[in-house]
């Protein structure tokens, strides 16, 4: 997405998007960026739901990486 298909002002709405992880922001982004940004939100939840209730301070720092 970065690479190939992106402009520079679309990476950059992608990069604050991620930074924010919020899904409310997927109305900033084009139309072929917003199944990619959801997709990755989704999963992160699925690893929090995998993980016991005492390690999920993990997905915190997997975040911020």
């Amino acid at each position: 997405i970065y690479d190939v298909y992106s402009t520079l002002e679309e990476s950059q709405r992608l990069t604050e998007a991620i930074q924010r992880w919020d899904a409310k922001v997927v109305h900033q982004l084009p139309e072929y960026m917003k199944d990619y940004y959801l997709k990755l939100i989704h999963t992160f939840e699925e690893f929090e739901d995998l993980l016991a209730s005492d390690e999920k301070y993990r997905i915190t720092y997997l975040k911020e990486a």
